[in-house]
């Protein structure tokens, strides 16, 4: 993983937010160079739809076989407030409460006054959401 960080920081990536494909549907954001292709699907109050995750786990396979990449550069992230796991297929269910302490970390890296006070932000606001989700429940 760390030779992926190294080229997370010294390459361009595209970010895309509800990027749709045809046969397999809209993903919430990818996230995508030569090196790496990351899925983030994101569920707060919402139901998966049939077979979404293996979907886009097809999509996660074909982008690794005509970009040879590495299977650790291709990951499928299933983004809930609890860190709960998908019930459609394979992917890393990741919590909110993670999410923010990965951006905390990046933060502390981040030579970029202007980003680093702006992630510092919307890391403040995903705990502030969990925070919410853990007293109040589904919302």
């Amino acid at each position: 993983m760390e030779e992926l960080s190294e080229k997370v920081k010294n390459n361009y990536f595209t970010v895309t937010r509800e990027k749709y494909q045809e046969e397999y549907g809209r993903m919430d954001i990818t996230i995508e160079n030569k090196y790496f292709h990351i899925i983030l699907e994101v569920k707060i109050a919402a139901q998966e739809q049939r077979e979404q995750i293996n979907r886009y786990q097809s999509i996660i396979s074909h982008k690794k076989f005509i970009n040879n990449l590495k299977d650790e550069n291709c990951k499928l992230i299933f983004l809930t407030p609890e860190g709960r796991s998908s019930i459609t297929g394979e992917s890393d269910p990741r919590s909110f409460k993670f999410l923010a302490e990965v951006l905390d970390d990046f933060t502390a890296n981040c030579e970029n006054s202007f980003l680093q006070h702006l992630i510092q932000q919307y890391s403040q606001v995903i705990r502030k959401l969990y925070k919410r989700r853990k007293y109040y429940g589904n919302y």
